[in-house]
């Protein structure tokens, strides 16, 4: 894939009662409603699954890269850890993201609620035989499941990327801001198989959403696409978040180029010449 681009000391912001009470209020933080509302503290993290919009009523929340606001919005999101797709989402707190997030946010309160429909794919979502019962004891059906615990101490992002992700992104800004020519605003990701570009350019696109109205995507992977159907290379504009399994996110692209298989070993000077085609386009027009 190919891109363009006041609390106190400890971040908690509140006592423990004031947190008790919004628990109370809005139910288990363990997850058994259809929708719930809750506050992260330092050092926590959210696990997820299943399908739900999640939303911040106060502070900021990150989610693969990408900032959850209020100011944002309530946006879809997608876990399921069985089959590779684990969603942890963390509090941002101050000395976090400071260039990037909200200056010093002193509390991180979460809303979660059922997703009946994907606003960016158009998916929609039938919660079926995944009943549940409520504080109440009115049984309910639910399209996510969602759990609080303390954060490991591992980088957020997966296989230890942040260091790098921030730098490609303070580097891909600046360039930017200087008016540079299109090679030093661009970024090219490559590697072995299963190497995890995909997951790197996702939280790669997330991070640049943050201070980027919108994202130029190249899609070299003619086989495993990450917004098209195989078969074909594209450019896409990215101008919301990108979360979850490829199904989830589909883009109708600006430009695309069909090449005929899921491998440009089939005529490599085929490939090679849509990818021109769709860079010089950009070039031009974009």
């Amino acid at each position: 894939g190919e891109v363009d681009s006041g609390g106190d000391s400890s971040g908690r912001g509140g006592d423990d009662s004031s947190r008790s009470d919004l628990e109370c209020e809005n139910g288990d933080r363990s997850g058994s409603d259809p929708r719930s509302e809750f506050e992260l503290r330092e050092g926590e993290e959210l696990s997820l699954e299943g399908i739900a919009t999640i939303a911040v009523a106060q502070g900021c929340l990150a989610v693969q890269g990408y900032l959850i606001t209020p100011e944002r919005g309530g946006v879809t999101v997608c876990g399921n850890a069985s089959v590779g797709w684990p969603l942890r989402c963390r509090p941002v707190f101050h000395g976090r993201y400071s260039t990037k997030g909200p200056e010093r946010p002193e509390r991180c309160v979460v809303r979660l609620e059922d997703a009946s429909v994907d606003g960016v794919s158009g998916l929609a979502y039938d919660a079926g035989d995944k009943a549940s019962t409520s504080s109440s004891g009115i049984s309910r059906s639910r399209t996510y499941q969602h759990d609080v615990s303390p954060a490991p101490d591992a980088e957020a992002a997966p296989g230890g990327w942040s260091t790098c992700l921030e730098a490609v992104v303070e580097d891909l800004c600046d360039s930017r801001s200087s008016s540079a020519p299109l090679s030093e605003i661009t970024a090219l990701v490559c590697g072995p198989r299963n190497a995890g570009k995909s997951s790197f350019c996702r939280q790669l696109v997330n991070s640049l959403l943050n201070s980027n109205p919108v994202v130029a995507y190249l899609e070299g992977d003619c086989g495993q696409p990450e917004f098209t159907p195989p078969g074909s290379v594209s450019l896409v504009f990215v101008d919301s978040m990108v979360v979850g399994p490829p199904f989830m996110h589909p883009r109708r692209p600006v430009r695309a180029c069909f090449v005929g298989d899921t491998t440009p070993k089939t005529d490599p000077a085929l490939y090679l010449s849509s990818v021109e085609d769709l860079v010089g386009w950009y070039s031009n027009e974009g």
